[in-house]
């Protein structure tokens, strides 16, 4: 499974002949940069089949993929794991690992480290 990553809007200042005007917006330009660079605002979710063991999850958005969250699973037994630390290759793959089922279905959520 590959997954595209995120495009971020870049967002252009325009000046007006107002000082207060050009002030609220770059106050407002600054507020939008802290909330796209907000850990959870660049998440990826990605709805998979894990199979017991390590799973090893291409995810495609060229950035490294700092830890996994398991949203949903369909099994109430199935434990997921983050192995990202284990990860050589963390800008390419996410890697869990499923115990307690031989397979479940899961909503995984990608959380790429913040640049």
């Amino acid at each position: 499974m590959r997954l595209r990553g995120t495009q971020r809007d870049v967002l252009i200042p325009v000046r007006t002949a107002d000082p207060a005007t050009n002030r609220a917006q770059e106050r407002s330009h600054e507020a939008i940069r802290q909330l796209q660079s907000n850990y959870f605002a660049q998440a990826v979710p990605v709805e998979v089949t894990l199979l017991a063991g390590l799973n090893k999850i291409g995810h495609g958005t060229g950035r490294r993929i700092r830890h996994v969250l398991v949203s949903a699973t369909d099994d109430a037994a199935a434990v997921v794991t983050s192995r990202q630390a284990d990860n050589p290759r963390p800008h390419l793959q996410a890697w869990v690992e499923l115990t307690g089922a031989t397979s479940a279905k899961v909503l995984l959520v990608l959380l790429p480290a913040v640049s």
